[in-house]
């Protein structure tokens, strides 16, 4: 298999604790495979403390179009003139979403704060016949489907996603 891939987790200063765990147990279990943790401009100089050879901390404003600009404060909102302002889980999706505009992997894989890897982990372990599998979830509420609809909205303002054959 020759398809390369990287983790990717969108954070913030009160998760850093438990996005030190992952970024631990990733380096332990999955040491082969690089991990990229985005976040706020205010954050960074506590999550750089997490950055290794494999472990790459991101400025939000790298990966984020260029429309958007961070709101004063700590808040977490960050305004666009063509959609609503958005911040919080909206904000994480974008992130991820535009990952492959930043890395040049094959495979996005991302991974919230509160994971933490127990066993060894290769990307061999995702395919399955030469093909990536992945699991199919069903469950959906109002909510997650407007938070969607936003970010699909933000994220189809720059960036086209489109479907890759592996």
């Amino acid at each position: 298999m020759s398809k390369s891939a990287c983790f990717v987790t969108p954070s913030y200063a009160r998760d850093f604790e438990c996005c030190r765990l992952v970024s631990e147990s990733r380096q332990r279990c999955a040491p082969d495979i690089p991990h990229y943790i985005i976040v706020d401009p205010h954050d960074l100089r506590q999550f750089r403390e997490l950055a290794g050879p494999q472990t790459h901390v991101i400025d939000a404003r790298e990966v984020l179009d260029a429309s958007f600009h961070k709101w004063w404060g700590r808040n977490g909102w960050w305004i666009n003139i063509r959609t609503p302002p958005v911040r919080g889980w909206i904000t994480q999706q974008l992130r991820t979403l535009t990952m492959p505009r930043i890395v040049g992997h094959d495979i996005i894989l991302n991974i919230d704060s509160d994971v933490v890897f127990i066993r060894r982990f290769t990307l061999d372990m995702l395919f399955d016949d030469n093909r990536l599998g992945l699991f199919e979830v069903d469950y959906c509420n109002p909510e997650i489907k407007g938070w969607a609809a936003i970010a699909a909205s933000a994220a189809a303002q720059r960036t086209a996603v489109q479907a890759v054959s592996l």
